[in-house]
């Protein structure tokens, strides 16, 4: 009786308890079922707001990237496309600009050359030397034939200079032994015979010792004195005329012998100078020309020469000027590329930023299907996360406490 007492004591425990567990059961289910739109949040709580934050930056780096590819595409690339238009501009006149110098620098050269600046210069220059070569032969020809008529005049007066000097020799000579014999009657030994002779005048054998003639009259020594002396004065005159002939002789020879040797140089002189204009460039065209027909073509030469410099000059400075287009031309050239180069520098970047932010929108719709998939049919997500992202986060994690505090009673 005891124990059925027990056993029925211990049955309606086990009712009680059954009752009980019955009681929880029906609790936890319907906690279960009022927390059952919490249960999968809950669950991916952790993936769910690292997606949303990710979703976040994502959005942010779309609206930063969108931005900059406005700025791009409405500032940036319009400024710079209009600077690369404006280089590009500015190098195609420049380019024009030296193409037209060139061109009137092509028709410059091609007149400089038609005029021939440096073969005129040439010519000049040979005229020149013709000129002054014509001048020192037409002086060298004079001094040559006045020279050699010289030379031939005096040789002209040789035979009568000769003759003359050979007669006023003679002559000397005859005075000379005149003048001795007239002097030897004068002498002491001739004086005494004529004294003695004089005193034998009248006798027949009264001749002379010397030439052996009859002496029949004797001169006074007076006489002989007096024609000594006359004597004396007509040889010492016809010693000044010989020596004036001898000198004359002389001179005359010296003076041909030196003109001729100085003929000679005068006639190498003008062989020389005869050498040297046969030797010219222009020797053809000047040959039989007078210095005045020379010294008039160099005046023509000399004419073409002055328009050829203005000709030059103005090559030389369209030379400068197309230089400095060409330079400048070269510089706007490489600025218009360097702007081109810009412009497509930002095109690349409008590119790339498409594309991050295609990207990224890719990227926002994949980890927007993943937060949908992990909250399907649990709560209104996207409106509530458009509407307010920071309540929608705030809103996930108070549910998940609930749903988290729920499942905690009803483990106790």
């Amino acid at each position: 009786e005891n124990e059925f007492a027990r056993a029925l004591s211990g049955e309606a425990h086990l009712v009680a308890k059954a009752a009980e567990l019955a009681s929880k059961k029906s609790l936890s289910e319907n906690i279960l079922e009022r927390h059952r739109p919490n249960a999968q949040a809950s669950t991916n709580e952790q993936t769910i707001c690292g997606s949303i934050e990710n979703l976040s930056i994502k959005e942010r780096n779309i609206k930063e990237s969108s931005n900059k590819l406005n700025e791009l595409k409405e500032v940036a690339r319009p400024k710079a496309e209009e600077i690369a238009k404006v280089s590009m501009q500015r190098a195609k006149e420049l380019q024009d600009m030296a193409e037209e110098v060139k061109a009137t620098l092509e028709e410059v050269t091609a007149r400089l050359a038609e005029i021939g600046l440096s073969t005129l210069r040439t010519r000049k220059d040979d005229l020149i030397k013709a000129e002054n070569l014509k001048e020192k032969i037409d002086v060298c020809k004079a001094n040559v034939d006045s020279a050699r008529r010289s030379v031939e005049e005096q040789k002209a007066k040789l035979p009568e200079v000769q003759q003359n000097a050979d007669i006023q020799a003679k002559e000397l000579e005859i005075l000379k032994e005149e003048h001795e014999r007239r002097h030897q009657s004068l002498e002491q030994a001739t004086l005494k015979m004529r004294s003695i002779l004089q005193k034998r005048l009248g006798e027949e054998d009264n001749t002379c010792p010397v030439c052996g003639q009859l002496v029949t009259s004797i001169k006074a020594d007076e006489v002989f004195a007096e024609e000594y002396e006359r004597i004396k004065a007509e040889f010492e005159a016809k010693e000044r005329i010989t020596k004036e002939a001898d000198m004359a002789l002389i001179s005359l020879t010296n003076s041909i012998r030196l003109e001729g040797k100085a003929l000679i140089g005068l006639e190498a002189e003008l062989l020389g100078y005869t050498n040297d204009f046969c030797k010219l460039a222009e020797y053809e065209s000047v040959k039989n020309c007078s210095r005045e027909e020379i010294s008039e073509m160099i005046q023509i030469i000399s004419d073409s020469i002055r328009q050829g410099d203005v000709v030059e000059k103005r090559r030389t400075e369209l030379q400068g000027e197309y230089t400095r287009l060409s330079n400048e031309y070269g510089k706007a050239n490489a600025d218009a590329v360097n702007d081109s180069n810009k412009v497509d520098l930002i095109d690349r970047d409008i590119k790339r930023l498409n594309e991050a932010i295609l990207n990224e929108i890719q990227d926002t719709e994949d980890i927007s299907n993943k937060i949908k998939s992990a909250l399907e049919g649990t709560l209104q997500w996207e409106n509530d996360w458009k509407a307010d992202p920071k309540a929608f986060v705030a809103e996930l994690k108070r549910k998940t406490m609930e749903y988290n505090a729920a499942t905690s009673a009803i483990i106790a």
